[in-house]
Parts: C-alpha cells; sequence; structure tokens
C-alpha cells in the first residue's frame, strides 16, 4: 500500500489494498466494557465462537480505565428513600451482571450492594479496578472467548444493509474480522455509524450534552467519624458515610463534593472535575476537555486536605485513562 501527498491539493491518497481477514467468528463484540463482557458471556454460553475487540489494554471500558468504581442499580425499594438503610431493599436485576460481581466479591476485589446499603450508601457494588481487570480475563479464558486487545475499529464490512464484520488497526496494520453477528459495545455506537444506522447526538432543543469529567482517585482519607458528619451536616444537601461524601462546594465548577468509597481502607473515587459545552465526539473537544479537568484536580486535592477533618496527607493517586 502506498500514501501519497498531494502538495497542490494539500490532500493524502491512499491506493487501494487488499486487506487480509483475521479470523471469522459467530458473534464478534466491539468494545470491552461492561456491556461488551456481559454480550460476550451471553453468546458463549449460547456455544457460539466469539471474540472481543478492545482499543485498551484491558476488559472494562470506563469502569477499570475510567475509573467508574461501581456497578450501580439492580434493586428496587419499599421506600421512597433510597439509601436509608430502613428501607427495604430487594435485588431484580442478577444474571451475568451478578456472577460477575459475587466472583469479585469472593476474590476479595468488591463490597457487595447488600453491604454499601446498610452503610447508608444507595444500591451499588463497589469493585477494586486490578481485581476486575484480572477477573474479566479470567473469566474470558474459561468460556473460551478471544481477546483482542490494543485494537481500533476503523470500519464496517458491509454486504448491502447486513453488517458482515469490521476492519481494525493495530501493531499488526490493517486487518479484517468477519462474524455471522457484530454487537456494537463501544459505548459511542462508533460500529453502528460506521455502518450507516440513524443517530442523534444531544438534546432535541440545541443538540448539547452532558458535560465531560475525568474520574480521579484519591488516598490517605480519614474513616468517616463524627467529626465529620457534624462539620458537613450543615449543608441542606450534605451526606457524609462510611462510603459516600456528599455537601455542595460552589467554589468549583462541578458545584458538589461527590466522592465514593472502595474496597481499600483510604481510597475513595471522586467524581468532582466538569468540563462544559464540549461535544464527546469531537477529538479536539475531548483533548481540551481533558487538559481542563486534569487541571482542576490538584485544587480538589489541595481543597480536601484544607477543609475535611483529619485529611491533611490526602494524596492523588491516579487520573483516568
Amino acid at each position: 500500500m502506498s500514501i501519497i501527498y498531494d502538495r497542490k491539493t494539500f490532500k493524502v491518497h491512499r491506493d487501494a489494498q487488499e486487506i487480509p481477514v483475521k479470523a471469522k467468528v459467530d458473534v464478534l463484540v466491539c468494545g470491552g466494557g461492561p456491556a461488551g463482557i456481559g454480550a460476550a458471556l451471553g453468546a458463549a454460553k449460547g456455544e457460539a465462537s466469539v471474540m472481543i475487540i478492545e482499543k485498551n489494554n484491558c476488559l472494562g471500558g470506563l469502569a477499570t480505565s475510567g475509573l467508574v468504581t461501581t456497578f450501580a442499580g439492580g434493586s428496587i425499594f419499599s421506600g421512597s428513600e433510597e439509601g436509608n438503610p430502613k428501607v427495604k431493599r430487594r435485588q431484580v436485576i442478577k444474571g451475568v451482571v451478578w456472577e460477575f460481581i459475587e466472583r469479585l466479591i469472593n476474590e476479595g476485589g468488591a463490597i457487595s450492594p447488600e453491604e454499601f446499603h446498610e452503610k447508608g450508601y444507595n444500591d451499588a457494588a463497589t469493585f477494586d479496578i486490578e481485581v476486575y481487570k484480572r477477573a474479566a480475563d479470567d473469566i474470558m479464558e474459561e468460556w473460551g472467548i478471544n481477546l483482542l486487545y490494543y485494537t481500533l475499529i476503523t470500519g464496517a464490512i458491509m454486504e448491502g444493509d447486513t453488517i458482515k464484520g469490521v476492519i481494525v488497526e493495530n501493531k499488526a496494520g490493517c486487518q479484517a474480522i468477519l462474524a455471522d453477528i457484530v454487537i456494537d459495545a463501544t459505548g459511542d455506537g462508533d460500529v453502528a455509524y460506521m455502518a450507516g444506522a440513524p443517530y442523534k447526538i444531544g438534546r432535541n432543543e440545541d443538540g448539547k450534552t452532558q458535560p465531560l469529567t475525568t474520574m480521579f482517585r484519591i488516598g490517605g482519607m480519614p474513616e468517616v467519624g463524627k467529626e465529620q458528619i457534624e462539620k458537613f451536616s450543615k449543608f441542606p444537601k450534605g451526606k457524609v458515610q462510611p462510603y459516600f461524601l456528599f455537601w455542595e462546594a460552589p467554589e468549583f465548577t462541578y458545584g458538589h463534593v461527590c466522592v465514593f468509597g472502595t474496597p481499600r481502607k483510604g481510597e475513595y473515587r471522586c467524581e468532582m472535575t466538569r468540563s462544559v459545552d464540549k461535544n464527546g465526539l469531537d477529538p479536539d473537544d475531548l483533548t481540551r476537555a481533558e487538559i481542563e479537568c486534569r487541571r482542576q484536580v490538584p485544587r480538589i486535592v489541595e481543597y480536601f486536605r484544607r477543609e475535611y477533618p483529619g485529611a491533611e496527607n490526602v494524596y492523588l493517586i491516579d487520573t483516568a485513562s
């Protein structure tokens, strides 16, 4: 294949090329986040040959690389106040998701929704990211699911209106992967878009989307005690509990402190950065938002050191990648 730059037209031309077929499977799952994991396991349990294509170096998507360290939802409550330990909780979603959560709990890598709820938090299971990554790899191997990391999907292979596979790019070059069924679990509907499916971005009135956020983790936080609860009970929307810290903080773009506990003592996941009026499908906007949010993090860490009782030695662990 040759790629030629035309100086006069300021364009680059790429010759037609013959693309090698890397694999042919029954079910091809594009994206290895929680939805992709569930889709792949469901197909494998139906005795299909399955492959997952993932751009990162692990499964989990936003759950792992994005530091969104909770499985939320899955239950209904008998009362109106979700998160109140006195309200009766009934689990209504199980299946593949619950199988995975149970595995993480058994491996010491997650706190169950029951324990979270008993501590006063809402309906969620929080997990250790590294245990999640390893457990997901192990489950894929146990079910004979092929994984392909470090691989970008760049096109859909079509036969009329039917998708027959995808084009991928990685260190091995350009390849084709064929499948009887292609499942788009990319998060942004990339494969559906490449296949020509209709789509809509943002809200109806102006096309704007939710602000962008970079999650981050902090360590060295003290356990929640009487001092912390009394200090922040003055906020009308404040809540300070062992696994959840929330109160108004207008000095930040996000407007609130919003911090979730993890299975590790003293470690919390922070949802407090915000970049507004950005398009999550625009690479330039994504770049600007990432830089903007990353610059907000040190100021937030310093806020905890200054304002939260006993948090003088809080430190930044990492930001989402």
